[in-house]
């Protein structure tokens, strides 16, 4: 449980400091990155999970950042053993959480639109 409150933490983090502070996207995410690893032990999550907001689809998107934070989470721990090599690993897994919860939205806003009219 810790561990998914620190991936949301660190992703809200970066989103907060990139979207509200307009701080460039690899310094939020470093800058997020070093103050939960400060009280964390797991730097992968940790670094993972700040690639969410850091590789974000689009801006101001806070809920898609947040489930897609979530499916990272649980990506990452059912994955990671079958990647190789850290750095691919983390970016691969945050890519295809990124990806899937913008093709989810995609999908239901495709929906919501086609009701409409």
């Amino acid at each position: 449980m810790a561990d998914l409150i620190v991936t949301l933490g660190t992703s809200f983090l970066t989103y907060i400091l990139i979207n509200h502070f307009k701080m460039k996207k690899l310094i939020s995410s470093a800058t997020a990155s070093s103050i939960f690893c400060l009280f964390h032990s797991n730097s992968y999550l940790i670094l993972g999970s700040s690639f969410i907001s850091m590789g974000n689809f689009q801006d101001k998107k806070l809920l898609q950042t947040l489930l897609a934070s979530v499916l990272y989470f649980f990506l990452f721990q059912s994955l990671l053993k079958y990647f190789h090599g850290l750095g691919g690993a983390l970016g691969s897994i945050a890519f295809i959480a990124c990806l899937s919860i913008n093709l989810i939205f995609k999908f239901f806003q495709k929906k919501l639109n086609h009701l409409a009219n």
